[in-house]
C-alpha cells in the first residue's frame, strides 16, 4: 500500500521507502496519477518499481485491518455552530498516514474530556446559544460583564468560579455537547435555575443603579456608551443625545460623572483642598462616600457647579468652611467627566463634545430635566393678566424634600422673549426677575415706549467716547431700563402678581419721562469727565495704561445695567480725573501707591473674564464696588468713600465672595 509523494512524484510504502509504477504496470501513462494505489509485486533495478499496480481508497484500508491502523486526536475544541466538541483524527498503517486530520465527535474517543472542553469552552463562555434553559445564564452572564465594564474593573464581579462548579456539579456525565445536553434535561427532567447574585463575587458591593445604561432627562431617555480606554481620549461615559434636544440637558450635566463614579469623583475633588482642611474631614475616601451618597439622592445638584454643591456639602455635613475656589486646581481623571456625543436627524454620532454648546456654565437657571420643574416654567409672556397668576418667591421640589427653587421671570434680548423660569439661586432669581420686570412693563406700553424713544437725544461727544463699543440699541434699551427703576421705589424683583404689576406701571408712568431726561443728562455730564481724562492719559507715561483699563471698565458695554452709575459714577471719575493727573507729573508715586491694590484688581479681572456681565454674578458685583472705594481712599483719598476702610476690608470681601 503507497501514498503519492507529490514533490517528487514518487510512491512512498508503508516501510517508507519510494518507488516507481513499473512500465506496464497499467498506471504507467496515467497523466494524473491517483493518491492511493497498493502494488502485488516489486522490481529493484537502478531503482525500486512496484508492478500490478491498482488505485484503492483509504478507507478500504481502515475498513479491512482496523487493528492494524492507530488512530490520535488533536486541536479539540467546542464548535459553537454545531454544538459539538470537535478534533482532528488522524488514522496511520505503520508510518503511513492515512488520514491527515478528518474532523469528528471529539466525544466519541474520550467523553469525559469532551464533557471537560464543554463546560470550559462552549457553556462558561456564553456560546452555547441554542438551549433554552442555558440562555438564561448567558443573558446573566452578558450582563455582569457589562456591568464590569461599566465599573472599570475586569474580572471583579462576574464569579467565573462559581460559574464553573455549577456545571460540574448539575452537569450530567452523558452531557458533553448542546444536544446531548438538551436530550439529558429532557430524559431527566431537570429545570437549572439561574440567579444573578450565586454569580457575583461575594465581597463585593454593588448595585446596578448605580452604572445605568441610560439617563432620563424630562422625560426623554437618553442613551449612555461606556468606553474603558484608559489613556486614550474620550475614556469614560458618554450620553447621546439628538441635537434637537440639547435644551433637555442640566447646566452642569457634563461636569458630574454617573453615580457610580461619584465616590472617586468627591475623592479627586477633597485631595486638591490644603492640607489643613483635609485633616478636618475624617478621611478623604469616608467623606467621598458620604457626598456619593448625597449625590445619589437628589437630582437637582447637576443643575448646579461642582465646586459649589461641594463647598455646601462640607459645611451642612461636617461644619467646614470652604470656599469654592479652592477646587479649582481639582485634578479629575478623565474616566470621570461626562462627554456628549450629538447625534444627527439619522440617529448617526456627529462629534462627541467636552462641554454643552452654547450653554452658560454661570446661570442657575433649572432645565426642564428637573423632575417636577415644568409647573413652575413657561413662555411667551406679553403682558400680565389675570391668567398669569401670582409667581411665589420659592418653591419646594419634591414636596417635603427641603429643596427650594426659586420662580421667576427671564428675559432673553437677543430673542425679546419673556419666560417664566425657575432657578437655584436667590439673588440670581432677584435679578432675573427685575429685568423682566420692566421688559414686560416695555412690551405692555409700547406705543408710550415710541414717544419716550423719539426724545432721547444723545450728543456726537457721548457716541464718540461712551458708545465707541456698545451699539446704540443697546445703549437705548439699558437707558430705559435703569430709567423705570430709578422712577419708582418699589423694587420690580417684588412685583409678583398681576397686581402688583398694574401698582407698577401706574406709578411708573407717572415718573418716566423726567427721570429718563434726568438720566440722559447724567450720562451726558461723564462725557466730559471722560473726555478730559482721555486728555490728561497723553501726559501720563507708565500708568497710563493701568489708567485707561479702569477707563474702560467703567464704562463697558452695559455699564448702565449697574446700580452705581447714577449714585457713585461722579465720585469714581472724580477720583480717576485726579489720579491722572498726579501720575501724569510724579507715575513713580502712582504706581507705588497702586501695590497694595494690584493683587486684588487682578483676581477681579480673572473671574469677570468667566462672565459675560459684570452684574450677572453672585457677589462679584458687589466687590467691585468696595474694589472701587479702595481705589478711592489709595489714589484719591481727599474724595469721600461710601464705607469706612474700604482697603482693609477687600480680602474678607473676596474670601466671602462663590462665583
Amino acid at each position: 500500500i503507497a501514498r503519492l509523494d507529490t514533490e517528487s512524484r514518487t510512491y512512498r510504502g508503508i516501510d517508507g521507502k519510494k518507488f516507481m509504477i513499473f512500465p506496464g504496470s497499467g498506471l504507467a501513462k496515467v497523466k494524473k496519477l491517483p493518491p492511493w494505489i497498493v502494488c502485488f509485486a516489486f522490481v529493484e533495478t537502478r531503482a525500486l518499481f512496484g508492478r500490478n499496480a491498482a488505485v484503492i481508497e483509504p478507507e478500504w484500508v481502515i475498513n479491512a485491518a482496523p487493528h492494524l491502523c492507530s488512530r490520535s486526536c488533536d486541536q479539540e475544541h467546542f464548535e459553537a455552530s454545531s454544538g459539538f466538541v470537535r478534533a482532528r483524527e488522524k488514522v496511520s498503517l505503520g508510518s503511513l498516514q492515512l488520514i491527515a486530520g478528518k474532523k469528528v465527535d471529539f466525544a466519541r474517543f474520550n467523553p469525559a474530556a469532551a464533557r471537560e472542553i464543554f463546560i470550559r469552552d462552549g457553556l462558561l463562555q456564553g456560546l452555547v446559544t441554542n438551549s433554552p434553559v442555558v440562555e438564561k445564564f448567558n443573558a446573566i452572564r452578558r450582563k455582569l460583564l457589562t456591568y464590569e465594564e461599566r465599573m472599570r474593573s475586569p474580572g471583579q464581579l462576574y464569579d467565573e468560579i462559581a460559574a464553573e462548579e455549577f456545571f460540574r456539579t448539575n452537569l450530567p456525565l452523558e452531557a458533553n455537547s448542546v444536544r446531548s445536553l438538551n436530550e439529558c434535561l429532557k430524559k431527566h427532567h431537570l429545570h437549572w435555575e439561574f440567579k444573578e447574585k450565586q454569580f457575583i463575587v461575594s465581597d463585593i458591593d454593588f448595585d446596578p443603579a448605580d452604572f445605568p445604561g441610560k439617563m432620563e432627562f424630562a422625560g426623554v431617555s437618553f442613551k449612555l456608551l461606556y468606553r474603558f480606554a484608559p489613556g486614550e481620549e474620550n475614556d469614560g461615559v458618554i450620553i447621546a443625545v439628538p441635537e434637537n434636544s440639547l435644551n433637555l440637558l442640566p447646566a452642569h450635566l457634563l461636569d458630574y460623572p454617573i453615580p457610580g463614579y461619584a465616590a472617586d469623583f468627591a475623592e479627586a475633588m477633597l485631595k486638591s483642598l490644603p492640607k489643613d482642611i483635609r485633616r478636618q474631614l475624617g478621611g478623604i475616601p469616608q467623606c467621598a462616600a458620604l457626598f456619593a451618597e448625597e449625590f445619589k439622592r437628589d437630582l437637582s445638584l447637576r443643575e448646579i457647579n461642582p465646586a459649589e454643591v461641594m463647598a455646601d456639602f462640607l459645611k451642612n455635613m461636617l461644619d467646614i468652611e470652604v470656599n469654592p475656589r479652592s477646587f479649582e486646581n481639582s485634578r479629575i481623571p478623565e474616566y470621570l467627566k461626562m462627554k456628549l456625543a450629538i447625534l444627527n436627524e439619522a440617529g448617526k454620532i456627529k462629534s462627541i463634545e467636552k462641554t454643552l454648546p452654547d450653554r452658560s456654565g454661570n446661570s442657575s437657571k433649572v432645565s426642564a430635566a428637573l423632575p417636577g420643574a415644568d409647573k413652575h416654567r413657561d413662555s411667551g409672556w406679553e403682558t400680565w393678566d389675570a391668567a398669569s397668576g401670582t409667581i411665589p418667591e420659592k418653591v419646594e421640589i419634591p414636596s417635603g424634600s427641603g429643596k427650594f427653587f426659586y420662580p421667576a421671570l427671564h428675559f432673553d434680548p437677543e430673542k425679546d422673549l419673556i419666560s417664566k423660569e425657575l432657578f437655584i439661586k436667590l439673588p440670581e432669581a432677584r435679578r432675573s426677575h427685575k429685568i423682566a420686570v420692566c421688559a414686560l412693563l416695555i412690551k405692555a406700553n409700547a406705543p408710550f415706549v415710541k414717544i419716550l424713544k423719539r426724545g432721547i437725544k444723545l450728543s456726537n461727544e457721548l457716541k464718540l467716547s461712551l458708545l465707541v463699543n456698545s451699539s446704540a440699541a443697546d445703549f437705548e434699551k439699558d437707558l430705559l431700563f435703569a430709567s423705570i427703576i430709578n422712577s419708582v421705589d418699589t423694587d420690580p424683583a417684588t412685583v409678583r402678581s398681576k397686581a402688583d404689576f398694574d401698582r407698577f406701571s401706574e406709578e411708573v408712568m407717572q415718573n418716566w419721562s423726567n427721570t429718563l431726561d434726568e438720566s440722559i443728562s447724567e450720562v451726558e455730564n461723564f462725557t466730559a469727565a471722560y473726555s478730559e481724562i482721555r486728555q490728561l492719559l497723553r501726559r501720563t507715561k507708565s500708568a497710563a495704561d493701568a489708567i485707561e483699563e479702569h477707563l474702560d471698565l467703567l464704562f463697558a458695554p452695559g455699564f448702565l445695567k449697574r446700580p452705581a452709575v447714577f449714585s457713585d459714577y461722579r465720585r469714581y471719575l472724580r477720583a480717576l480725573k485726579l489720579r491722572t493727573t498726579r501720575a501724569a507729573d510724579a507715575p513713580g508715586k502712582d504706581i507705588q501707591k497702586g501695590e497694595v491694590l494690584q493683587e486684588w484688581i487682578d483676581r477681579f479681572h480673572a473671574a469677570l473674564s468667566t462672565l459675560d456681565d459684570l452684574t450677572a454674578s453672585d457677589g462679584l458685583y458687589e466687590f467691585w464696588e468696595l474694589l472701587e472705594e479702595a481705589r478711592i481712599s489709595v489714589y484719591a483719598p481727599e474724595v469721600k468713600t461710601a464705607v469706612k476702610s474700604p482697603l482693609a476690608k477687600l480680602e474678607r470681601a473676596w474670601d466671602d465672595l462663590r462665583i
